[in-house]
């Protein structure tokens, strides 16, 4: 009787493309091996690492294979990690090999040998799987309650448990917040090797009590997770867009959940209008900690401007400020964009200045006297005469952080003040705690103590709800959510469109009047939750040989969809060029009923695949 040959199905841990998935390889009767181990394998002339995740047994082959060469780490990864990174791979349209990728942030080498640990654990299952939860908090002090309530359950378990962030400011303040009680380690992509070794082996052997990380950490070898919280779940930060696989934190983390019967419990100022749908789908669970009244003020620009008063800074927020500044209390004025005048004009021609790479207007720097592209880090003089008709007639539109500085300053010359935008140097840092009034951007937040902060002044945020997005309301008005619960003592928002539903759901204080009013926007363009969304994107060096591409993409994936699913496009990225290359994209609108996964195998390896896009146009 002939005897049976082990075969051991691999994952190599590399990136390949998009169709590979598993490579077969003989076990030596030598090698005590198992599903979830990494071990050495020749491929391509070289020896490679992988990790198996099926053992087969056949009594004989007719194809002659390469054997596997020596075990390098037993339970390299878990039976859950197996699982969860091949959903990953066929869900996003990517390798098994790419997502391993993610499961396998740290590899043995000479200076690193991962323990033995005795952890062969197997998925949980659970007949009565518990439904995700949205807690909703209205103070800092109440999120901070829940995080310890749940940390509470999950460790008299015996079991752990994954805090998740979207920036690396709250690892910190969590870290400080549990350290005390718990074994807590933190884990980012942006972390030293040393560190991330550490805190892999921890997770790996139980030690870990409490893992506190970016989206990273999701991928991490969990001894034996027990619950998963994910902090201001609103963040579009969980969205990886940039690289593949382009996943959704939340959607992984779900899946991630379900696989070790884990708690998932999401924690948000703001719910996002899909989380607000999925409740009234009785798919998940939703519970408001508190309601309180919080002191939001409108201001009409429109009628400010025709009371004569054509600053960035309205009578009302002037006397705001004056009555902080009297009382010692520190300010922040929040104006998302950077720069003197956002645009300029010929006034003669309409010429205007924009970027030669992206198309995108130009922003004039007055302190360097200059031009900047902050998309594509471009520098140019200012177009003096006109290129166009050599007329010498400019006009500087539009209103950036560096106008709104010099306006303060002139203001209020005898004040500590302080502008944030891009990059923080040390020095910088030092200085916040001591200004009254701070001017910053999105990228000020993470260097903000909003407990000191008594009054926030949003100058433009009109900016923001008129971009051309379909999340762009959403997005404005979780802002204003986030300004609300750091308990800051008043908000006063400048508008010229005060009655817009955004505002005055925040007036109002009322969720349900936001949501319904943007479902019905939603609804009318046809966006989710009413449908699926997957953008496909072609990039190349020239225009028209990425805009050829999409147009040979659409005809493909239009033969294989059905009567419910429509395609928009090949239109032009937003930016025009990203990194140097051309863009265009196509827009894939589904039910749920159509499977996008059957387009893999038509579609070649260098398209990028986003499904779920978190923006539209770029």
């Amino acid at each position: 009787m002939a005897e049976d040959i082990k075969i051991a199905e691999v994952v190599l841990i590399q990136r390949l493309p998009r169709l590979t998935r598993v490579f077969d390889y003989t076990l030596p009767a030598s090698l005590k091996t198992k599903p979830g181990d990494l071990v050495r394998v020749p491929f391509r002339k070289k020896m490679s690492n992988s990790v198996i995740v099926k053992i087969k047994r056949y009594t004989n082959i007719k194809t002659r294979l390469l054997a596997v060469d020596s075990l390098l780490v037993e339970h390299f990864v878990t039976n859950s990690q197996i699982k969860l990174s091949q959903q990953a791979a066929e869900h996003f349209g990517v390798s098994w090999s790419s997502t391993m990728l993610l499961c396998s942030p740290v590899l043995p080498n000479r200076r690193f040998t991962p323990l033995l640990i005795n952890n062969s654990t197997t998925t949980k299952t659970s007949k009565k799987q518990n439904k995700p939860l949205t807690i909703i908090f209205e103070k800092k002090a109440e999120r901070e309650q829940v995080v310890k309530s749940l940390a509470q359950k999950v460790i008299a378990r015996q079991q752990q448990l994954l805090i998740l962030v979207p920036e690396l400011n709250y690892i910190e303040s969590w870290f400080k917040i549990l350290k005390s009680n718990y074994q807590v380690v933190t884990f980012t992509s942006e972390g030293t090797i040393k560190k991330q070794r550490q805190t892999w082996e921890e997770a790996r052997n139980g030690k870990a009590q409490i893992i506190i990380g970016t989206r990273a950490a999701l991928w991490l070898n969990f001894y034996n997770l027990g619950g998963i919280v994910i902090d201001y779940a609103e963040n579009e930060n969980y969205k990886q867009y940039d690289q593949n696989p382009r996943y959704n934190s939340l959607e992984i983390a779900n899946w991630l959940a379900k696989l070790n019967a884990a708690s998932l419990a999401l924690l948000t100022p703001a719910p996002a209008l899909t989380e607000w749908w999925q409740t009234q789908q009785k798919h998940n669970t939703w519970k408001k900690l508190s309601s309180l009244a919080h002191k939001v003020k409108l201001v009409d620009l429109a009628a400010e401007r025709q009371s004569g008063n054509h600053s960035l800074i309205s009578y009302e927020l002037h006397e705001a400020i004056e009555t902080r500044l009297s009382h010692s209390k520190q300010i922040y004025l929040y104006l998302n964009r950077r720069g003197c005048a956002t645009t300029i004009t010929c006034r003669d021609c309409g010429y205007t200045a924009n970027c030669p790479t992206c198309e995108r207007s130009l922003v004039w720097n007055e302190k360097q006297n200059q031009l900047n592209c902050y998309n594509c880090n471009i520098k140019q003089p200012i177009p003096l005469p006109c290129p166009k008709c050599h007329g010498v007639n400019l006009r500087y539109l539009g209103s950036g952080l560096e106008k709104l500085e010099n306006e303060v300053k002139k203001t209020w010359p005898k004040i500590k003040t302080i502008t944030l935008e891009g990059e923080i140097n040390k020095e910088i840092k030092n200085k916040i705690a001591e200004a009254q009034i701070i001017l910053g951007s999105r990228a000020a937040w993470r260097y903000l103590d909003f407990s000191k902060i008594d009054l926030i002044g949003a100058v433009l945020p009109d900016a923001e709800l008129s971009l051309p997005e379909f999340r762009a309301a959403e997005s404005t008005w979780q802002t204003m959510r986030f300004f609300i619960t750091n308990d800051v003592n008043e908000l006063i928002i400048q508008t010229y469109r005060p009655e817009h539903y955004v505002w005055q759901s925040l007036i109002k204080n009322d969720f349900n009047f936001f949501y319904q009013n943007e479902l019905k926007e939603r609804d009318k363009y046809q966006y989710p939750p009413f449908c699926n969304l997957i953008r496909f994107t072609t990039q190349a060096i020239t225009e028209k040989e990425a805009l050829t591409q999409a147009r040979q993409i659409r005809i493909k994936i239009m033969n294989q969809i059905n009567k419910n699913t429509t395609l928009v496009g090949p239109y032009r990225d937003y930016y025009k060029q990203v990194r140097g290359r051309f863009r265009f994209h196509l827009l894939l609108r589904y039910q749920s009923e159509f499977n996008p996964e059957k387009l893999w195998p038509v579609l070649p390896d260098d398209i990028l695949i986003d499904r779920h896009p978190y923006n539209v146009l770029s």
